[in-house]
């Protein structure tokens, strides 16, 4: 029996879209990564690993936005919503990686003011 999967072409526009999300995700991993050396330099050592924590978050949001972008652009010429649906799963990766970054300042943030008090 032959398999019934069927795949729905993506329109051009769909690829675009997830290409151009990709490239402003990769924009906004660099600044991150630049947060993370920048608090890195200028707290105490308690948190210096807290700010190469940010350092590498800023670095894994670029990598997962690149592959976002390379899967959006083979979906764009090609039509695979299987290429579109990875492109979503590494935007999702990509958001995560944001995630630990905010949470992590999160922390420096609650550790400073716990020691001003």
């Amino acid at each position: 029996m032959m398999d019934q999967t069927v795949m729905h072409k993506v329109s051009k526009e769909q690829a675009r879209a997830a290409q151009s999300c990709a490239k402003k995700s990769e924009e906004k991993g660099k600044k991150v990564e630049a947060f993370g050396k920048i608090i890195e330099a200028s707290v105490d050592r308690v948190t210096e690993a807290q700010g190469k924590s940010i350092e590498l978050a800023g670095k894994e949001t670029q990598r997962y936005a690149i592959a976002s972008y390379e899967h959006a652009q083979v979906a764009e010429s090609t039509g695979s919503q299987q290429e579109l649906n990875q492109a979503a799963v590494e935007h999702a990766k990509e958001s995560n990686e944001e995630v630990k970054a905010v949470k992590v300042y999160g922390e420096i943030v609650r550790n400073q003011n716990c020691q001003r008090r």
